[in-house]
């Protein structure tokens, strides 16, 4: 019986310092993503639209539920000509927050 609560002490333990890992790893990867959405933007402002779609895109790798990203992606390959991709992320965007009035 003492091996077992051992074995379930252990157990406990290992998950709360794993998750407390993976909640840093969570907001550094959310802080990373926050800095590429800030440089698309920057770039978009710059009408330098290939960057800021590369930006955008590395914003949704690091945290892929922010439908107001996918709507500026949306309206850069709108921008750009690129109608299907324009009308996916739109899509995106509106599986992700069915309420936005923009896309």
């Amino acid at each position: 019986m003492a091996s077992l609560r051992k074995c379930l002490v252990s157990a406990i333990l290992l998950l709360m310092l794993w998750s407390c890992a993976g909640g840093k790893g969570i907001e550094e990867n959310l802080a990373r993503g926050d800095a590429n959405l800030k440089r698309g933007r920057d770039f978009h402002d710059r009408d330098a639209m290939q960057r800021a779609i590369a930006e955008y895109e590395k914003a949704l790798t690091l945290n892929p539920n922010q439908p107001q990203v996918y709507l500026k992606l949306g309206t850069l390959y709108n921008l750009l000509y690129r109608m299907n991709d324009s009308v996916a992320a739109s899509k995106q965007a509106l599986d992700l927050d069915p309420n936005l009035a923009e896309a």
